[in-house]
């Protein structure tokens, strides 16, 4: 039904009813394609924060193995020093 309906519109336009009816399809296309830029700045702003967040996890750890290795088994975050 809606095809037969948008068929009979369409066959009935002629030239700039045309162009009125394509112009009004440009405001969604560019609201579509800013949209998916903007997913996209997310997306990727998400990936490299959680890569960083990786990395600082990593080097947190790695800091963590050196000031304990250091000291034996001690845990030097706690006042129960030898």
């Amino acid at each position: 039904m809606c095809v037969r309906v948008f068929w009979t519109l369409e066959s009935q336009m002629k030239g700039e009813e045309i162009w009125i009816f394509l112009i009004a399809l440009v405001p969604p296309i560019f609201a579509g394609i800013a949209l998916y830029f903007i997913l996209r700045w997310i997306n990727r702003a998400d990936r490299s924060e959680r890569a960083a967040q990786r990395e600082a996890e990593k080097d947190a750890q790695l800091w963590y193995e050196q000031v304990k290795s250091s000291r034996g088994s001690v845990n030097p975050f706690t006042d129960d020093k030898p």
